[in-house]
Formats: C-alpha cells, structure tokens, sequence
C-alpha cells in the first residue's frame, strides 16, 4: 500500500513538473520568433537573414521595478524643490567656471537642464502608476525580457554581416525602446 501511495505521489510531481517546462519553452518559442520577426522586418535583404544565437539575459520583477521607480521619483522631489533646484544652479556654475574642453563637454551631459528633469520625473511617476496596476496581475511578476539576438544578414553591398540586436521585451511580446 505504501509504495503505491509512494508511486502515485511520485507521478504526480515529474507529471507537475514537466507541464511548467513545457510552458516555459513555449514562451522561449514565442519570444524568440517575435523576436525574429521583428528583426527580419528591419533588413533591407530579408530572404537573406540567418539566425545565430537568442540569449535572454535578464527577467525584471515588477516589485522591484517600482522600487527602483520609487527611488528615482525621490530623487527628482528632491532635486527639483526650490532649495534643490538653487543649489543645483549654484553647483554647476561654480564648477563650469573652472571646467574646460571634453570634462566640460561630460559634465555638460551629465547634468540635464532642469526641463529634462521634470520631463523625466513625470515619465517615472507614469511608470511607477502602471506598475501598480499590474502588481495584482496573474504575471509571476515578470516584467520584461532583456534579450541579445545575434543573426546574420546580407547587406547592401552582397556582404555577410554578423549582428547583434538587444532590446527590452514586454511580457506581452511589445518592444520597448525606451526605459
């Protein structure tokens, strides 16, 4: 009796098992001939397209996403007070006095006007909104896809070409250029 209780039970979970394997290579599937197709639609010679190699590289959590969100919109609060936005100003006058050539050029870059902040500080509050929203969602809390497709191709010139295209992928399978 107990090694049918045994075998039965043992069934159940490699049965159990193989159904989620089966799920995630459909997914795999899925994400790897949209992902195909959506580089074939952007070579001039599409007949030509060879697939080389699919790597997903990372899988977001949603929690975490609006952690990191959360984080930024700090961020921006803070930088974009009054006191802020005056010590800011006051900050990068002094050091572009003294800064010359390429570092002003880099530090140039890496202190965004004021407009863009706000523009960024309003794109992150959206972002953390719809994460919200989904965070009740039967998603498994996956996010997106961070994938690495290296194909080759034809190009212009008859020339074989090796190339590598990394985008972020939606969990529904939307593209996202822009984080």
């Amino acid at each position: 009796m107990k090694t049918i209780v045994i075998i039965i039970l043992l069934s159940t979970l490699l049965i159990g098992c193989d159904t989620n394997k089966k799920s995630i290579n459909s997914n795999h599937d899925k994400l790897k001939s949209y992902i195909n197709d959506y580089a074939v639609s952007k070579l001039n010679n599409p007949e030509s397209y060879e697939f080389v190699s699919l790597n997903i590289d990372s899988i977001f959590n949603i929690k975490y996403r609006i952690k990191l969100c959360n984080g930024s919109i700090e961020y921006y609060k803070n930088t974009l007070s009054l006191e802020g936005i005056e010590k800011r100003e006051t900050f990068i006058k002094k050091r572009l006095k003294w800064l010359k050539g390429t570092n002003r050029e880099a530090f140039i870059k890496r202190n965004p006007p004021t407009e863009t902040l706000k523009e960024n500080y309003v794109k992150k509050k959206i972002e953390a909104d719809s994460l919200r929203k989904l965070i009740n969602t039967d998603l498994d809390s996956i996010i997106k896809y961070n994938i690495r497709l290296v194909y080759r191709y034809k190009n212009a010139f008859n020339a074989l070409v090796l190339d590598t295209l990394t985008k972020d992928v939606t969990w529904d399978l939307k593209i996202i250029d822009e984080i």
